[in-house]
Protein backbone atom coordinates (compact mmCIF):
# COMPACT_ATOMS: atom_id res chain seq x y z
CA UNK A 1 0.00 0.00 0.00
CA UNK A 2 1.41 3.44 -0.75
CA UNK A 3 1.85 5.64 1.91
CA UNK A 4 1.51 3.28 4.30
CA UNK A 5 3.66 4.88 6.17
CA UNK A 6 2.26 8.04 6.68
CA UNK A 7 -1.11 6.03 7.54
CA UNK A 8 0.70 5.09 10.82
CA UNK A 9 1.71 7.81 11.96
CA UNK A 10 -1.50 9.13 11.61
CA UNK A 11 -2.65 6.33 13.78
CA UNK A 12 0.17 6.49 16.28
CA UNK A 13 -0.79 10.51 16.56
CA UNK A 14 -4.42 9.70 16.93
CA UNK A 15 -3.15 7.38 19.94
CA UNK A 16 -0.63 10.39 21.22
CA UNK A 17 -2.82 12.96 21.27
CA UNK A 18 -5.86 10.93 22.57
CA UNK A 19 -3.92 10.33 25.48
CA UNK A 20 -2.99 14.25 25.90
CA UNK A 21 -6.58 15.54 25.49
CA UNK A 22 -8.28 12.62 27.13
CA UNK A 23 -5.61 13.22 30.61
CA UNK A 24 -6.38 16.62 30.71
CA UNK A 25 -10.51 15.95 30.92
CA UNK A 26 -9.81 12.97 33.55
CA UNK A 27 -6.78 16.48 35.59
CA UNK A 28 -10.14 18.80 35.12
CA UNK A 29 -12.65 15.45 36.59
CA UNK A 30 -10.22 14.99 39.46
CA UNK A 31 -10.01 18.06 40.62
CA UNK A 32 -13.58 19.31 40.14
CA UNK A 33 -15.62 16.38 40.23
CA UNK A 34 -13.46 13.66 42.47
CA UNK A 35 -15.30 13.15 45.95
CA UNK A 36 -11.82 12.18 48.09
CA UNK A 37 -13.94 11.19 51.04
CA UNK A 38 -15.53 8.50 48.63
CA UNK A 39 -12.87 7.84 46.88
CA UNK A 40 -15.34 7.97 43.75
CA UNK A 41 -16.57 10.55 41.44
CA UNK A 42 -20.01 12.73 42.07
CA UNK A 43 -23.49 11.36 40.97
CA UNK A 44 -23.77 14.08 38.82
CA UNK A 45 -19.93 14.46 37.48
CA UNK A 46 -19.99 14.29 33.34
CA UNK A 47 -15.89 14.50 32.57
CA UNK A 48 -15.71 11.10 33.54
CA UNK A 49 -17.59 9.74 30.96
CA UNK A 50 -15.97 12.34 28.63
CA UNK A 51 -13.29 10.48 28.64
CA UNK A 52 -14.08 6.93 28.73
CA UNK A 53 -15.96 7.33 25.68
CA UNK A 54 -13.11 9.06 24.46
CA UNK A 55 -10.62 6.63 25.31
CA UNK A 56 -13.50 3.99 23.51
CA UNK A 57 -13.49 5.76 20.21
CA UNK A 58 -9.68 6.66 19.95
CA UNK A 59 -9.57 2.81 20.71
CA UNK A 60 -12.13 1.62 17.40
CA UNK A 61 -10.43 4.07 15.11
CA UNK A 62 -6.72 2.64 16.02
CA UNK A 63 -8.50 -0.40 15.46
CA UNK A 64 -9.75 0.94 11.99
CA UNK A 65 -6.16 2.17 11.19
CA UNK A 66 -4.89 -1.37 11.95
CA UNK A 67 -7.23 -3.14 9.68
CA UNK A 68 -6.44 -0.51 7.15
CA UNK A 69 -3.16 -1.21 7.34
CA UNK A 70 -3.16 -5.11 7.45
CA UNK A 71 -0.72 -6.86 5.53
CA UNK A 72 1.59 -3.71 5.82
CA UNK A 73 3.65 -4.67 9.17
CA UNK A 74 5.60 -7.56 8.15
CA UNK A 75 8.58 -5.63 8.60
CA UNK A 76 7.91 -5.44 12.38
CA UNK A 77 10.40 -7.00 14.75
CA UNK A 78 10.41 -5.87 17.78
CA UNK A 79 13.83 -7.36 18.63
CA UNK A 80 15.53 -5.02 15.87
CA UNK A 81 16.81 -2.20 19.02
CA UNK A 82 17.46 0.68 17.99
CA UNK A 83 19.21 3.55 20.05
CA UNK A 84 16.02 5.15 21.26
CA UNK A 85 14.87 1.94 22.62
CA UNK A 86 18.19 0.70 23.97
CA UNK A 87 18.04 4.21 26.13
CA UNK A 88 14.64 3.74 27.43
CA UNK A 89 14.94 0.39 28.10
CA UNK A 90 17.63 1.12 30.43
CA UNK A 91 15.96 3.71 32.07
CA UNK A 92 13.19 1.68 32.72
CA UNK A 93 15.10 -0.93 33.95
CA UNK A 94 16.86 1.83 36.82
CA UNK A 95 13.44 3.03 37.57
CA UNK A 96 12.29 -0.26 38.80
CA UNK A 97 14.92 -0.74 40.60
CA UNK A 98 14.96 2.01 42.35
CA UNK A 99 11.34 2.49 42.72
CA UNK A 100 11.09 -1.34 44.21
CA UNK A 101 13.99 -0.88 47.24
CA UNK A 102 12.47 2.88 47.48
CA UNK A 103 9.01 1.33 48.31
CA UNK A 104 10.66 -0.52 51.51
CA UNK A 105 12.05 2.44 52.53
CA UNK A 106 8.58 4.75 52.29
CA UNK A 107 6.98 1.30 53.80
CA UNK A 108 4.50 1.11 51.09
CA UNK A 109 5.32 -2.50 50.02
CA UNK A 110 5.18 -4.79 53.26
CA UNK A 111 7.88 -6.80 54.26
CA UNK A 112 6.11 -10.30 54.28
CA UNK A 113 6.68 -12.66 51.77
CA UNK A 114 4.38 -11.76 48.92
CA UNK A 115 6.15 -8.06 49.04
CA UNK A 116 9.77 -9.81 49.22
CA UNK A 117 8.16 -12.12 46.32
CA UNK A 118 7.10 -9.38 44.35
CA UNK A 119 9.93 -7.21 45.02
CA UNK A 120 12.69 -9.62 43.54
CA UNK A 121 10.06 -10.50 40.51
CA UNK A 122 10.19 -6.67 39.85
CA UNK A 123 13.88 -6.53 40.10
CA UNK A 124 14.24 -9.78 37.70
CA UNK A 125 11.48 -7.85 35.08
CA UNK A 126 13.75 -5.27 35.52
CA UNK A 127 17.11 -7.07 34.34
CA UNK A 128 14.34 -7.79 31.29
CA UNK A 129 14.43 -4.62 29.81
CA UNK A 130 18.29 -4.16 30.88
CA UNK A 131 19.94 -7.21 29.84
CA UNK A 132 17.20 -8.55 27.50
CA UNK A 133 16.68 -5.09 25.32
CA UNK A 134 19.55 -2.58 26.51
CA UNK A 135 22.64 -4.23 27.00
CA UNK A 136 21.25 -7.97 25.41
CA UNK A 137 22.77 -11.13 27.20
CA UNK A 138 24.29 -13.56 24.04
CA UNK A 139 22.19 -16.41 25.60
CA UNK A 140 18.59 -16.26 23.70
CA UNK A 141 17.19 -18.91 26.51
CA UNK A 142 18.33 -16.25 29.37
CA UNK A 143 16.58 -13.46 27.23
CA UNK A 144 13.10 -15.79 26.75
CA UNK A 145 13.14 -16.63 30.92
CA UNK A 146 13.23 -12.83 31.75
CA UNK A 147 10.47 -11.87 29.26
CA UNK A 148 8.38 -14.46 30.94
CA UNK A 149 9.44 -13.31 34.42
CA UNK A 150 8.90 -9.64 33.36
CA UNK A 151 4.98 -10.73 32.40
CA UNK A 152 4.48 -12.72 35.93
CA UNK A 153 5.65 -9.54 37.17
CA UNK A 154 2.98 -7.60 35.73
CA UNK A 155 0.35 -10.09 36.66
CA UNK A 156 1.20 -10.21 40.17
CA UNK A 157 1.13 -6.68 40.04
CA UNK A 158 -2.30 -6.63 38.65
CA UNK A 159 -3.49 -9.64 41.03
CA UNK A 160 -1.99 -7.18 44.35
CA UNK A 161 -4.20 -4.21 42.96
CA UNK A 162 -6.70 -5.62 42.86
CA UNK A 163 -6.83 -7.48 46.38
CA UNK A 164 -4.87 -4.42 48.10
CA UNK A 165 -7.00 -3.80 51.25
CA UNK A 166 -7.79 -0.31 51.84
CA UNK A 167 -9.26 0.29 48.40
CA UNK A 168 -12.34 0.57 47.30
CA UNK A 169 -13.40 -2.73 44.61
CA UNK A 170 -14.94 0.01 42.51
CA UNK A 171 -12.37 2.92 43.14
CA UNK A 172 -11.93 4.51 39.24
CA UNK A 173 -8.94 5.06 39.41
CA UNK A 174 -7.77 1.72 40.46
CA UNK A 175 -9.92 0.37 37.56
CA UNK A 176 -8.88 2.44 34.82
CA UNK A 177 -5.16 1.24 36.09
CA UNK A 178 -6.12 -2.54 36.15
CA UNK A 179 -7.32 -1.94 32.37
CA UNK A 180 -4.12 -0.02 31.68
CA UNK A 181 -1.76 -2.79 33.02
CA UNK A 182 -3.88 -5.38 31.49
CA UNK A 183 -3.46 -4.04 28.15
CA UNK A 184 0.30 -3.35 28.52
CA UNK A 185 0.71 -7.07 29.98
CA UNK A 186 -0.90 -8.19 26.48
CA UNK A 187 1.61 -5.95 24.76
CA UNK A 188 4.71 -7.48 26.58
CA UNK A 189 3.18 -11.07 26.32
CA UNK A 190 3.18 -10.16 22.33
CA UNK A 191 6.25 -8.96 22.30
CA UNK A 192 7.92 -11.96 24.55
CA UNK A 193 6.47 -14.64 21.33
CA UNK A 194 9.05 -12.65 18.79
CA UNK A 195 11.60 -13.50 21.10
CA UNK A 196 11.15 -16.74 21.71
CA UNK A 197 11.00 -16.45 17.95
CA UNK A 198 7.07 -17.91 17.86
CA UNK A 199 6.58 -17.77 13.80
CA UNK A 200 2.58 -17.25 15.22
CA UNK A 201 3.37 -13.82 16.78
CA UNK A 202 0.92 -11.37 15.32
CA UNK A 203 2.38 -8.18 13.86
CA UNK A 204 -0.38 -6.36 13.82
CA UNK A 205 -1.66 -7.47 17.02
CA UNK A 206 1.07 -6.00 18.38
CA UNK A 207 1.05 -2.77 16.66
CA UNK A 208 -2.62 -2.42 17.84
CA UNK A 209 -2.20 -3.23 21.50
CA UNK A 210 0.95 -0.84 21.19
CA UNK A 211 -1.56 1.70 20.22
CA UNK A 212 -4.04 0.89 23.25
CA UNK A 213 -1.49 0.64 26.09
CA UNK A 214 -0.40 4.19 24.72
CA UNK A 215 -3.74 5.48 25.07
CA UNK A 216 -4.38 3.74 28.31
CA UNK A 217 -1.40 4.23 30.01
CA UNK A 218 -1.68 7.73 29.30
CA UNK A 219 -4.76 8.00 30.45
CA UNK A 220 -3.69 6.84 33.47
CA UNK A 221 -0.16 8.06 34.65
CA UNK A 222 -0.09 11.98 32.61
CA UNK A 223 -2.79 12.96 34.64
CA UNK A 224 -1.59 11.52 37.75
CA UNK A 225 2.29 12.90 37.04
CA UNK A 226 0.78 16.35 37.19
CA UNK A 227 -1.13 16.49 39.86
CA UNK A 228 1.26 14.80 42.30
CA UNK A 229 3.80 17.50 41.24
CA UNK A 230 1.59 20.13 42.24
CA UNK A 231 -0.16 17.94 45.10
CA UNK A 232 -3.07 18.32 44.32
CA UNK A 233 -4.12 14.60 43.43
CA UNK A 234 -7.39 13.86 45.55
CA UNK A 235 -6.99 10.08 45.93
CA UNK A 236 -4.50 7.90 47.85
CA UNK A 237 -1.34 6.76 45.49
CA UNK A 238 1.80 5.18 45.53
CA UNK A 239 4.50 7.21 44.57
CA UNK A 240 6.66 4.16 43.61
CA UNK A 241 4.08 2.74 41.65
CA UNK A 242 3.30 5.62 39.85
CA UNK A 243 6.87 6.00 38.28
CA UNK A 244 7.15 2.52 37.28
CA UNK A 245 3.47 3.10 35.38
CA UNK A 246 4.89 6.48 33.68
CA UNK A 247 8.19 4.58 32.66
CA UNK A 248 6.45 1.74 31.12
CA UNK A 249 4.08 4.10 28.90
CA UNK A 250 6.94 5.86 27.71
CA UNK A 251 8.66 2.54 26.89
CA UNK A 252 5.56 1.53 24.72
CA UNK A 253 5.46 5.17 23.13
CA UNK A 254 9.27 4.62 22.07
CA UNK A 255 8.64 1.26 20.89
CA UNK A 256 5.66 2.35 18.61
CA UNK A 257 7.52 5.31 17.07
CA UNK A 258 10.82 2.93 16.05
CA UNK A 259 7.47 0.68 14.34
CA UNK A 260 7.03 3.79 11.96
CA UNK A 261 10.46 3.48 10.38
CA UNK A 262 9.12 -0.75 9.72
CA UNK A 263 5.87 -0.46 8.44
CA UNK A 264 5.05 -0.89 4.43
CA UNK A 265 6.44 -0.09 1.23
CA UNK A 266 8.30 3.04 2.36
CA UNK A 267 10.85 0.54 4.50
CA UNK A 268 11.45 -2.29 1.86
CA UNK A 269 12.39 0.86 -0.86
CA UNK A 270 15.05 1.78 1.69
CA UNK A 271 16.40 -1.88 1.67
CA UNK A 272 16.46 -2.34 -2.00
CA UNK A 273 18.29 1.16 -2.40
CA UNK A 274 20.58 -0.58 0.17
CA UNK A 275 20.92 -3.52 -1.76
CA UNK A 276 21.56 -1.88 -5.14
CA UNK A 277 24.24 0.23 -3.18
CA UNK A 278 25.98 -3.25 -1.87
CA UNK A 279 26.08 -4.24 -5.30
CA UNK A 280 27.53 -1.13 -6.68
CA UNK A 281 30.33 -1.37 -4.03
CA UNK A 282 31.42 -4.73 -5.06
CA UNK A 283 34.43 -5.06 -6.54
CA UNK A 284 34.88 -6.89 -10.23
CA UNK A 285 36.15 -10.57 -9.79
CA UNK A 286 39.66 -10.68 -10.71
CA UNK A 287 39.77 -14.28 -11.56
CA UNK A 288 37.52 -13.88 -14.47
CA UNK A 289 38.76 -15.44 -18.03
CA UNK A 290 39.86 -12.87 -19.71
CA UNK A 291 38.82 -12.87 -23.64
CA UNK A 292 41.46 -12.53 -26.92
CA UNK A 293 44.70 -14.15 -27.28
CA UNK A 294 46.50 -16.12 -25.03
Amino acid sequence: MKNSRLIYTCALMVSVIAALGLSSVRVLALLMEFDSSASYYNHDAVMPMAFICGAVIALIISALFIVLLRGEFSRVDPTEESSSVIFVSALVSFIMVGATVFSFVLGTSPLSFAGIVTALLAIAAAAYFLLGIAMPLRSDTAIVILSVVELVWMCMTIFSIHTASGININNPNKTLLLVALSAAAFFFLVEGRFRVGSGKAKRAIYVFLGLASIILLGLYSLPNAVLILLGAYPDNYDICRELIVLAIFIYVLIRMCVVSGMVGDDYEDEDEDEDADMKQNVPAYKGAPRSGRR
